[in-house]
């Protein structure tokens, strides 16, 4: 069975703006949570739901730059 995993990120935070950003070791802990994603068994692939927002250009980014797949919206 095929599964579809989406990880609805944005920027906006009232208390720490961008935190998906934030390291987390070695990656941000928006790629941790996308990597933690793919390995689910049957995951064939792992989308980033991205407001299209100011500032969530980064996450978007961040994502695309990683290889993983990305989809904005409002």
């Amino acid at each position: 069975m095929s599964l579809a995993v989406i990880v609805q990120a944005r920027a906006a935070s009232s208390r720490i703006p961008l935190k998906l950003l934030e390291s987390l070791g070695e990656r941000s802990a928006l790629l941790r949570c996308m990597d933690r994603c793919r390995a689910i068994e049957g995951a064939e692939l792992v989308i980033a739901a991205v407001a299209d927002g100011p500032g969530d250009d980064e996450i978007a980014e961040e994502a695309t730059d990683a290889g993983y797949m990305v989809t904005r919206g409002p």
